[in-house]
């Protein structure tokens, strides 16, 4: 499964947002021909700048899906919206331009037309911005409300994608005698990002009497037919670890406590009557507990049995099958818990020993870095989780293409709300900054961060934006909330020229397209601060080599009200060769704020136009 692939709609536009700007005119003919005093004519003219945000469904992925009974209770949970900016916007061919009223507050847009036949003075600030202000939604998830009894319920909630695009179309209207012309002079869109809004919560349930079986979706021991008659069940599920349990600090897992576990959800009296029915004494059947219980020596797998010799004569034909998202929870509370992220299914029987696997492994995340690493004489026992987060995380761990140690660092960045910088202190190899970027980013969208999340530091290191092999979507977002949550932070860091960016400019074609992305969005974004910090910064860099003429409209800089951003804006645009930009430059080199700013546009217009 990739991330954005499980499931595509029809691209259907919604609009979500309209704004128009109009200037009116009206001229009064006197009489018509001939003339005629008593009976003027008025010819009304209207010039209108329609700004539409739209949004098309792009795709559906699914954020949780679990399978749940009465007695298992999970963890609620918060799924909030993200918005993600787009790096190529589109516009490079424009045919007419926008330009700002001297009263237009900063990155607010309005309309000029080539021909230059609009009276400018009239024109109303046209606010509209590349980078708008959503109210996201946050949605709350109790999986374990609601719960039908003798059954299994699917709850799924998924995050929704929307591509969002901003329309500009440029129309006149004249009317005269009752009748009206429309023309449109012209029209084009601008790429503005993506959105992922929450769904509510899709809910299906599955009766027993079915022959429904939760095994799959839990984990527990599946017996034959045989043993199904002699003990009266077809399988025994894996016990919820608890609503209370906290996988930084485990409790001590024995055999007693794990029937008395299972106990809690079957009943202690159908306990002692299985146990009963197996013919085997208590001592007996917590050694075989004990020695079937998963053991390892690192973080990255475990193995069952633990000790298949323990086990003596298997009597009982079951099979065990440990889904990705099962807690191992440690016989000794100061190691780690641990979470398959690779199914497990295992077959005992009365033959393992003759030819039977004598153990099978199984591929793990800790759960809890601080705590110490597996051990060969720690027990391991199985439990359903409790947060619906984690089965997600094994099952992205699962799928992933290529497994690596920024799978360990995804489970870390949510268990241990660990950071890049105490990450790479506990894993070796350490995880790269792109693939840390990937990885958190990969955390939000599955509902993994709080909104406080998006204001720690610890989080969003700035060195970590030099995170030039991550996907696209996840280094934008990274960026855009750099730059939101740490603007001054970021210009500052920028401004001084950080060696880890600059030898961007100098390295290869992935290297090269990272610096036109970080650039691309810094410089559309509302923050002044972020878009000041990318101008010095592209100022300083020694090379344009592979990036002249790619660094996206620049129209909050060349339109702001600050004097000395757009000055330093058309610097960047003559070092870098933005010619795309030429119409605009030359209403500013007729219309500018001051006459530094006329000056530079019209040099600017001479060296791109001739």
């Amino acid at each position: 499964m990739t991330l954005f692939a499980v499931c595509f709609a029809i691209p259907v536009p919604v609009v979500v947002a309209t704004v128009t700007s109009t200037v009116h005119t009206e001229t009064v003919w006197v009489g018509a021909l001939p003339a005629d005093p008593l009976h003027p004519i008025v010819a009304t003219y209207e010039d209108r700048l329609i700004a539409t945000i739209s949004k098309q469904e792009i795709a559906t992925v699914p954020i949780r899906d679990i399978t749940l009974r009465p007695g298992y209770d999970v963890k609620p949970f918060m799924a909030f919206g993200a918005y993600v900016p787009a790096i190529e916007q589109g516009t490079e061919n424009l045919s007419w331009e926008l330009t700002p009223t001297s009263e237009a507050p900063d990155a607010s847009f309005w309309y000029q037309s080539i021909d230059n036949d609009l009276n400018l003075p009239h024109w109303e600030s046209f606010r509209v911005g590349l980078n708008p202000a959503y109210d996201f939604e946050v949605k709350g998830y109790a999986l374990s409300d609601g719960l039908e009894p003798d059954g299994w319920t699917r709850s799924i909630v998924n995050q929704k994608r929307y591509d969002l695009s901003l329309g500009i179309k440029y129309e006149r209207v004249q009317r005269v005698g009752g009748m009206e012309n429309v023309e449109t002079v012209g029209e084009f869109q601008i790429k503005m990002g993506a959105r992922y809004e929450p769904s509510d919560m899709d809910r299906t349930f599955e009766a027993d009497s079915w022959g429904a079986s939760g095994l799959e979706a839990i984990g527990g021991l599946r017996f034959t037919p045989e043993y199904t008659d002699k003990l009266g069940r077809s399988e025994v599920l894996f016990p919820p670890v608890g609503a209370r349990y906290d996988v930084r600090n485990p409790f001590g897992a024995t055999p007693s406590r794990y029937l008395n576990d299972v106990g809690r959800v079957l009943g202690q009296d159908e306990v002692r009557r299985m146990i009963g029915a197996t013919g085997l004494e208590l001592p007996r059947l917590s050694g075989m507990l004990e020695s079937a219980a998963a053991s390892g020596e690192d973080m990255n797998r475990l193995q069952f049995p633990g000790d298949p010799d323990g086990l003596e004569d298997v009597e009982c034909g079951s099979e065990f099958v440990a889904p990705p998202g099962t807690l191992w929870v440690p016989s000794d509370p100061s190691y780690q818990t641990m979470m398959s992220f690779t199914g497990l299914t295992y077959k005992f029987g009365p033959d393992l020993r003759e030819g039977g696997a004598p153990y099978a492994e199984m591929r793990t995340h800790c759960l809890s870095m601080n705590k110490k690493e597996p051990a060969p004489n720690v027990r391991y026992y199985p439990y359903a989780p409790n947060d619906t987060m984690l089965p997600m995380l094994a099952k992205l761990a699962e799928q992933s293409r290529f497994r690596g140690p920024w799978d360990q660092a995804r489970t870390w960045i949510y268990t241990d709300r660990a950071g890049f910088a105490e990450i790479n202190k506990r894993l070796f190899p350490p995880v790269s900054s792109s693939r840390y970027v990937d990885a958190l980013y990969d955390v939000a969208l599955y509902a993994g961060l709080q909104q406080s999340d998006l204001e720690d530091r610890k989080f969003f290191p700035l060195d970590a934006l030099d995170c030039s092999a991550s996907r696209d979507d996840a280094s934008a977002w990274y960026i855009h909330t750099v730059a939101t949550s740490f603007a001054r932070d970021l210009r500052r860091y920028l401004e001084s020229a950080p060696q880890a960016l600059t030898k961007l400019a100098s390295g290869d074609e992935l290297d090269r397209k990272h610096l036109v992305r970080l650039s691309r969005v810094l410089l559309a974004h509302p923050e002044k601060d972020a878009r000041m910090g990318a101008l010095h910064f592209l100022m300083k860099l020694n090379t344009t080599q592979g990036i002249e003429g790619r660094l996206g409209l620049m129209l909050p800089s060349l339109l702001s009200s600050d004097e000395k951003e757009v000055e330093l804006a058309l610097d960047v645009c003559r070092k870098y060769a933005m010619k795309d930009r030429l119409p605009l430059l030359g209403v500013m080199a007729a219309k500018g704020a001051t006459e530094p700013i006329r000056s530079k546009a019209a040099s600017l217009v001479n060296l791109f136009g001739g």
